[in-house]
């Protein structure tokens, strides 16, 4: 019987593989045809998952029986699979940038629509990298494409579209666990975060296109994920959210030898006019998010010793102290104690947590 902590991986082998956390070995080999680019558990029962191959197949797989159910074929090379969150539908993303629609009720595949994001024009730089169903709003898919750009469906229809990233990334972009936030990393070396909250809208024949963003640097970054730990959003006090310097904390988890890859470098795109950063504050390595004695959901960790209100007023010019003052009473469009996961191509993991404001030093 499968059971929570088992995991299953797509491999260049022409095999998906089921494994247990602790086990040295695979507990079941689901053979393919050509090289499997992409798997998923199905959402409400762990004893099915789908897979895409290169040979353009979707197959549902029964985990027990290590037989395929059903199977349905795109035409394509397929990139990414994805369940709808119910288990009763599923979409596949494909090389030239289609996306497609499959009822899978009773876990059989028909196919119901089909959305082309490279248009006329097929492209491979365009093909669908990963999704993901919005945490706030089922009914809206996240689709995150080689071309640099995330995109927001309602159905077939492009209801926004989040750009900024600096070149062509490979690896799916995250919402964070409430929804308000995506998170990618870049192929620049740089975690890049949009705001998401707030930009539910009606869908129209428009697309909204949003710049505005945050990022911060993390060395040879390969992926970034959002901690998917419970944050309590209580009232949020200035005096103890709102750092006079920026601190830096080492991360257990890696051991940085050169200071300028273990610093958390925020940058300003204030610089241009059509791009603003996001005011959800600094994101610095943390290195007690894992651990069990920290008090979650809280805005800093013990190891952060921040200035007290009058010391952090007396940093602050007026009008800076009002913006920072009027953006800590709407707490709900800041990621306060946000931690963002990163792995590395030099082999480190590191973590960053958000911890109040940007000010100037």
């Amino acid at each position: 019987m499968v059971q929570k902590w088992d995991l299953i991986s797509a491999s260049m082998d022409k095999t998906a593989r089921l494994w247990r956390v602790g086990c040295n070995s695979c507990l079941k080999v689901f053979f393919h045809n050509n090289y499997v680019t992409c798997v998923q558990f199905h959402p409400t029962s762990d004893n099915y998952f789908i897979s895409g191959c290169i040979d353009g197949l979707v197959r549902i797989w029964d985990v027990r029986k290590c037989l395929v159910v059903d199977w349905a074929n795109s035409k394509e090379i397929i990139t990414a699979v994805c369940y709808r969150p119910d288990g009763k539908g599923v979409v596949v993303g494909t090389i030239t940038g289609n996306c497609r629609y499959y009822d899978a009720s009773e876990n059989r595949l028909e196919l119901e629509s089909q959305v082309s994001l490279n248009g006329r024009k097929k492209s491979p730089l365009k093909r669908i990298v990963g999704f993901q169903y919005c945490p706030s709003d089922p009914k809206k898919l996240m689709v995150t494409s080689g071309d640099s750009q995330v995109r927001i469906l309602d159905g077939v229809h492009i209801i926004s579209n989040y750009k900024g990233l600096q070149s062509s990334s490979q690896v799916a972009a995250s919402f964070t666990p409430d929804g308000d936030h995506i998170i990618s990393a870049s192929d620049d070396s740089r975690i890049y975060m949009w705001n998401h909250v707030n930009q539910l809208a009606p869908v129209t024949s428009r697309v909204k296109t949003v710049w505005s963003y945050e990022r911060f640097f993390s060395n040879d970054v390969s992926i970034a994920i959002p901690w998917n730990a419970s944050q309590s959003r209580n009232s949020i006090s200035l005096a103890c959210n709102i750092p006079s310097l920026r601190q830096e904390v080492s991360g257990d988890l890696c051991d940085i030898q050169d200071s300028s890859t273990s610093r958390c470098q925020t940058e300003d795109c204030l610089e241009d006019d059509n791009m603003f950063r996001l005011p959800s504050g600094n994101f610095t390595l943390s290195r007690a998010f894992l651990a069990e004695s920290a008090p979650r959901g809280s805005a800093t960790w013990p190891e952060e010793h921040l200035a007290s209100n009058s010391a952090t007023a007396s940093t602050l010019r007026k009008s800076q102290y009002k913006f920072l003052k009027a953006s800590c009473q709407n707490a709900a469009t800041h990621a306060w104690g946000q931690v963002i996961v990163t792995a590395s191509w030099d082999g480190h993991i590191r973590s960053f947590q958000n911890y109040g404001l940007p000010v100037q030093v």
